[in-house]
């Protein structure tokens, strides 16, 4: 569970890397006009996924859902993601945004299949993994780690997330 570091750490235990890639994902929280409460909005986005929008702390959250591969460490937001992310909200929205209060970047990693990696690794006895959750992990970290508790003390996985056990066979 070392989210962008899973596979440098995989390496110190002597398991193979599972091949996870670290991506970046920008987030900025836009200043809305004086007296324009968003607290009610729905969370919007384009079907092509470019970008998403959504209230937070009084401003509107946006992304370009970028996904630039970068090596697990601190990542800082690149000025034209967050342009891009402003023009994307704005060519879609009849709202312009004056100016941006506050920006970051984290870490979104995943393998290559988009499966997360959860359960003991079949190459290196005592090793288990709960890598690779592509940014859900808020989401999904009830589950996963019930199900990772269970595959670690060997009682296989809770019946609810039995379909979801991925197939741990060592990749080529």
């Amino acid at each position: 569970a070392a989210g962008a570091w899973a596979d440098e750490v995989a390496r110190l235990a002597g398991a193979a890397p599972a091949g996870l890639v670290p991506r970046r994902r920008t987030a900025a929280v836009a200043e809305l006009p004086p007296g324009l409460d968003a607290s009610g909005w729905p969370m919007v986005c384009d079907v092509a996924d470019t970008f998403y929008a959504r209230p937070e702390s009084g401003g509107l959250l946006l992304s370009p859902v970028d996904a630039a591969p970068a090596p697990p460490g601190d990542v800082r937001p690149d000025d034209l993601d967050v342009a891009v992310a402003v023009h994307r909200f704005e060519a879609v929205a009849d709202l312009r945004v004056r100016r941006v209060r506050h920006a970051w970047a984290g870490l979104r990693t995943s393998p290559a299949d988009d499966v997360p990696v959860i359960g003991p690794d079949p190459g290196a006895p005592g090793f288990h993994w709960l890598a690779g959750l592509g940014g859900y992990g808020i989401q999904t970290a009830p589950a996963a780690g019930a199900l990772l508790a269970a595959l670690a003390v060997g009682d296989g996985p809770p019946p609810a997330l039995a379909p979801l056990v991925p197939d741990l066979t060592p990749r080529p």
